[in-house]
């Protein structure tokens, strides 16, 4: 009977229903999707100092293969035993399969955390740009090479795990992988103190840059955030992602067929989470939702409170120099991205202003600056070629 059971399981698993990790096939997709993601899991998470960690690795194709098999077997052998549909038991298995992985997601979700900071490029990527912009800062003189350096020896030693992209995961191999992303991971850390520490030095020059909307002139620089969607109070703004505004950069805000009018910002060290040269794509999530798309290790988990923002783009930084910020606007420029920066601000954020983008817009948001006791100030020159028309 064993051998039978062997000879089914073989039949079944090469003529109907192979493993596949493309998950386009047959009625055992689900099943593979939810062993994948479970295997992955368990080599992700780990418990140090009673708090479960992330870390960026998947499990082998071959322990994942195996897994399945295992309960291929165990269909095959209920399939004989029980009058039971091949179909049903594998939605059975997978929804038995679906409630483990729940529990578990659910431990996580009840637990203490380490806070996770994201994969290896993403974090090297951003240690280089903050090492950059350091060098930038007048009268600054602070040497991270060492540590930049370490962090890139990260990189040198996994260049060849298998993985598609920069963002995968990497492919479990041992122990020291685990022990290596943990001294990149403390690096990380110095150099976000760092920068943490030179952000009121910096935003001090930001504050010495931009032009106050009371004394709004032909030569403006304004922190604008328009509004997309729904218009809403100052107070009401958990999160404004703004982008530099000024009379001789082509902004993609300017043509925008939304609301045409937004919020001018002041710029704060409490207030200024980040800034980026270009689209730093950045999304909102939470630890639940974190956890529930099966911790996805592209993402940064760094606030386990409320709502945390994460990015895809990682050369942004809270210290980039005004200058350095205008010309990397215009470099892009005259490659012909037309994008647009984006300066992220918390909740702790002030509006000064409000600003005009589209002549559509002037009696709206004249109501809006009067309701709100906001300056209101026109920037709905288009600048196309460097030319004003």
């Amino acid at each position: 009977i064993n051998n039978i059971k062997t000879d089914i399981v073989d039949f079944y698993y090469n003529k109907y229903y192979p493993y596949v990790d493309d998950y386009k096939g047959g009625i055992q997709v689900e099943i593979l999707y939810t062993i994948n993601n479970y295997c992955d899991m368990l080599l992700k998470v780990r418990k140090t100092d009673d708090k479960y960690k992330i870390y960026p690795i998947k499990e082998q194709k071959e322990e994942c293969q195996r897994r399945y098999k295992q309960v291929l077997e165990q269909i095959v052998d209920d399939q004989i035993k029980k009058d039971i549909t091949i179909e049903e038991l594998f939605t059975n298995y997978n929804k038995a399969l679906n409630e483990r992985f729940d529990k578990f997601k659910d431990n996580i979700k009840n637990s203490d955390m380490h806070l996770y900071y994201g994969n290896p490029n993403y974090m090297i990527t951003r240690a280089k740009y903050i090492a950059e912009c350091i060098k930038e800062i007048p009268n600054v003189n602070i040497n991270v090479d060492n540590i930049v350096t370490e962090m890139i020896s990260f990189e040198e030693k996994y260049k060849d795990e298998t993985r598609k992209s920069d963002s995968d995961d990497y492919i479990a191999s041992d122990e020291s992988f685990y022990l290596d992303y943990d001294k990149l991971e403390l690096n990380y850390q110095k150099m976000l103190a760092i920068e943490n520490n030179l952000k009121p030095i910096v935003v001090d020059y930001w504050n010495e840059y931009l032009t106050n909307p009371n004394n709004h002139s032909d030569s403006y620089k304004y922190l604008t955030h328009l509004f997309t969607q729904e218009v809403v109070a100052p107070s009401q703004m958990q999160k404004a992602c703004c982008s530099l505004s000024k009379n001789d950069i082509h902004n993609a805000t300017a043509d925008s067929q939304n609301n045409g009018f937004g919020l001018i910002y002041a710029l704060d060290s409490e207030a200024l989470d980040t800034m980026c040269t270009k689209d730093a794509c950045s999304y909102v999530t939470t630890k639940e939702e974190f956890i529930d798309y099966n911790c996805q290790t592209s993402w940064q988990l760094t606030n386990l409170e409320k709502e945390n923002v994460w990015y895809e783009e990682g050369k942004h930084s809270s210290i980039i120099m005004p200058q350095k910020f205008e010309r990397e606007c215009k470099e892009m420029e005259t490659k012909g991205i037309f994008s647009y920066s984006e300066i992220v601000l918390n909740d702790k954020a002030k509006a000064i202003g409000v600003f005009i983008n589209e002549e559509e817009a002037t009696e709206e948001a004249k109501k809006y600056a009067q309701m709100y006791n906001l300056p209101l100030v026109d920037i709905s020159m288009k600048i196309t070629n460097n030319k004003t028309k």
